[in-house]
């Protein structure tokens, strides 16, 4: 005769097994288990690409005859504007990520910005010429800046990261780069018309 004691125990053994065989099933299936994060990480890319910008083709200004052609370029990290002087006058208005281009005649000019701390550039140009310049700085030392920069290796790194971040004003400095630099820079950024120039 069965006792209530012997039942329970009996219950227990089976829900045992059968919780044992499952596990054991699972193990025998990574496959299946692979397949199913895969597909999790996969739809939860796509979800994120609804807020992905594609990056815009850019098209140089090609210098007319007799002049030559100064491309400014602004980083997105520095959420402060710029002022570009040329020779002591403000020549372009630049928010955070813009850039803008210059006809200027050849010869020997000083790039700056409006504020007095900012370090300048002489740059000599050429007929027909087609120069980059970025603006660049250190970040401040705020104690997100200083953590970012500890831990991903130093100030360059986290000048790089779009932290929005106020740059230090008497770090910014103009700095050339390539052709295909200033295309990359280009690309996330907005043109600002000449006829933005800073007065």
């Amino acid at each position: 005769m069965h006792t209530f004691g012997s039942w329970r125990r009996g219950w227990t053994t089976m829900r045992f097994l059968s919780s044992s065989s499952a596990c054991a099933q699972v193990a025998q299936t990574p496959r299946a288990l692979i397949a199913l994060a895969a597909s999790l990480a996969l739809l939860t890319g796509c979800a994120n690409t609804a807020s992905f910008k594609k990056p815009q083709e850019i098209t140089w200004i090609d210098a007319p005859p007799d002049k030559s052609i100064l491309y400014l370029l602004r980083a997105p990290h520095d959420s402060t504007e710029v002022v570009a002087a040329i020779n002591g006058t403000a020549a372009a208005r630049l928010p955070s990520g813009a850039y803008t281009a210059l006809v200027l005649s050849p010869g020997t000019y000083r790039l700056a910005t409006m504020a007095s701390s900012s370090h300048a550039a002489d740059i000599e140009l050429r007929t027909g010429e087609r120069r980059f310049f970025y603006i660049s700085g250190v970040l401040g030392t705020s104690p997100k800046a200083n953590a970012v920069a500890s831990a991903l290796g130093g100030p360059i790194v986290a000048l790089a990261m779009s932290t929005r971040d106020r740059t230090d004003p008497e770090s910014r400095r103009w700095t050339e780069c390539t052709d295909l630099d200033a295309r990359g820079l280009a690309s996330i950024a907005t043109f600002v018309t000449p006829s933005s120039e800073g007065k």
